[in-house]
């Protein structure tokens, strides 16, 4: 099953334009309630680059099972110079896929709470990434700078 939906963006005009995102939610959150595995890029379409957003978490939280972080890496290829440094894996490449400790969201989390429980996720993948970078002895890409918190806001 796959579901597609991105963050609503704001156009020059003003006027919202709905990518999907609470239908995508929605979607992810009855397979995951159903005993389905749901796996979300956590750092979005727009970024920044290795940086979580907080969708996975929420989507953990509501439909009471845990978040368990992965990254992989393949031999070769090349790296786009675009934000994500996209990376393209030459045919037939090796390659390897980690994966993390379950991180555990507690149902009554507050929004502090659901912050610390992003960081940990952010802070695994970021670990994970690493490793699997250095087992193929690809480059190791760093997280983009954090936002301002006026950003956040």
């Amino acid at each position: 099953m796959v579901v597609r939906g991105s963050s609503s963006k704001t156009k020059r005009d003003g006027e919202v334009e709905d990518k999907g995102a609470l239908q995508a939610f929605r979607q992810m959150l009855a397979h995951a309630r159903k005993g389905g595995c749901v796996g979300i890029t956590p750092d979005g379409p727009r970024g920044p680059r290795m940086r979580a957003q907080i969708g996975a978490v929420r989507v953990a939280k509501m439909a009471k099972v845990p978040l368990l972080p992965s990254a992989f890496a393949v031999k070769g290829g090349s790296y786009a110079k675009s934000w994500d440094r996209f990376h393209l894996p030459a045919l037939f490449s090796t390659g390897v896929i980690l994966f993390g400790p379950a991180i555990d969201v507690p149902t009554q989390a507050d929004d502090k709470a659901l912050e610390a429980v992003r960081l940990a996720l952010e802070q695994s993948l970021t670990e994970l990434t690493h490793e699997a970078d250095r087992l193929v002895g690809g480059p190791m890409i760093e997280p983009a700078a954090e936002p301002a918190l006026s950003a956040l806001a």
